[in-house]
């Protein structure tokens, strides 16, 4: 066998195993867009088909009038946009804090700054925020601390502070300030 016509059959075989893993990646894609037309008799048949009996445009018209989503999407650009706002802020105090100045206690600090970005459970959720501030109000904060600890549980505000206060920012800041040592 020729070395081209070895390579030919590399790049088919290579094509014919793209090909496949494609489709078998767009099956659940194809699946919803199937479902989402369907009418709701076709939705819990015991045979499932991928094309349905009779094809429901009015379904989404349905959510449409059923769930607000321009609300959502309002919520959703004001909390972005309130999120990175408060992350540029802090993490360019923080980044600057850590790298260009001296102070007792600023490795123990940075230690504390990386090790919050080993919080899998909580990267870029709000909830972290939202745990810590439910902790602080069992914990039984007191004074004007315990009634804005309070006043945030279940607003907005906590899931903006959740993403204001996450620290990889401020890492990547402080190593660009200081010219990554």
């Amino acid at each position: 066998m020729s070395q081209k016509l070895r390579s030919n059959v590399g790049h088919l075989l290579l094509h014919i195993v793209l090909l496949s893993v494609g489709i078998i990646f767009l099956l659940p894609f194809v699946w919803s867009i199937s479902t989402s037309l369907k009418p709701m008799s076709d939705l819990f048949q015991v045979t499932p088909n991928l094309i349905p009996s009779q094809i429901r445009w009015a379904n989404y018209q349905d959510v449409l009038d059923y769930i607000p989503f321009g609300r959502i999407y309002a919520n959703t650009i004001i909390v972005t946009v309130l999120r990175v706002i408060g992350q540029v802020f802090l993490a360019s105090l923080a980044a600057f804090a850590f790298s260009r100045m001296q102070f007792p206690g600023r490795d123990f600090l940075f230690f504390l700054l990386l090790a919050g970005l080993f919080d899998f459970g909580a990267v870029h959720d709000g909830n972290s925020t939202f745990r810590l501030l439910s902790l602080l109000s069992l914990g039984g904060a007191a004074g004007s601390a315990g009634v804005l600890v309070l006043a945030v549980l279940g607003t907005a505000c906590a899931v903006v502070l959740g993403g204001a206060l996450s620290p990889a920012l401020a890492v990547l800041l402080g190593r660009a300030l200081t010219g990554g040592e």
